[in-house]
């Protein structure tokens, strides 16, 4: 038997299939590349992801650790699953690991996200405007991320709850792109979403404005 780490990429309309997708779509990549894959004690495919899927979100950093019945090598790992993917989710690295190691969901304390403003979708602005606009809007998300909570509201199916995101919140910083990287805990009691961070910052404002979000790292030890 041989485990190994994955890194992938997880992007366009892979981006919003679940986590349990997201296992049978590698289970069925390694059967049709002839790389059977060890079956667990659920009987099922021993293939563990780093966190739960987030739909609609790309990630250039996705993780998942895979029990293998036979060695191979790395690039030849990589190459056949490349060949096999769908598009949208591309192997980037393939790491070996001692059978022991702490599993990836274990192993994990972090995520890294970036989340950038879209002015272009505001309109056309003459520079001056523009100018004013990208400095507004980064001494307010400033002002709201020192904030000492951050209180959102949170809408689920059965209620509406207000969380304060501020411990879950490990670092962040804003870039010269006017985005920011936030470095969230994945160990809190509830599954912590980016979007909770520009809800509460538009709020805030008591404004719109078009982002992106990716996923850009997962930090384990």
């Amino acid at each position: 038997m041989a485990k190994i780490r994955i890194t992938y990429t997880k992007t366009k309309k892979l981006s919003y299939i679940s986590s349990q997708d997201m296992i049978l779509v590698f289970s069925r990549a390694f059967e049709r590349a002839q790389m059977p894959v060890a079956i667990n004690k659920d009987l099922e495919a021993d293939i563990v992801l780093s966190d739960p899927a987030l739909i609609g979100i790309d990630s250039t950093c996705d993780i998942c650790d895979v029990n293998l019945k036979e060695n191979y090598e790395t690039g030849y790992i990589i190459k056949c699953l490349n060949s096999v993917l769908p598009n949208g989710i591309v192997v980037l690295s393939v790491e070996p690991l001692n059978i022991s190691s702490k599993p990836i969901d274990e192993a994990m304390y972090a995520v890294v996200y970036e989340i950038v403003p879209e002015y272009a979708k505001l309109g056309q602005m003459n520079n001056k405007e523009f100018a004013d606009l990208r400095m507004w809007y980064k001494n307010k998300l400033q002002e709201y991320m020192s904030k000492p909570e951050l209180n959102v509201l949170v809408k689920s199916s059965t209620r509406n709850e207000r969380i304060n995101i501020k411990p879950a919140i490990i670092d962040y910083e804003i870039q010269l792109n006017d985005g920011i990287t936030v470095t969230v805990s994945n160990k809190t009691d509830y599954i912590f979403s980016p979007y909770y961070i520009m809800d509460g910052f538009l709020e805030y404002i008591d404004s719109s404005m078009p982002y992106t979000i990716r996923k850009v790292k997962v930090l384990y030890r």
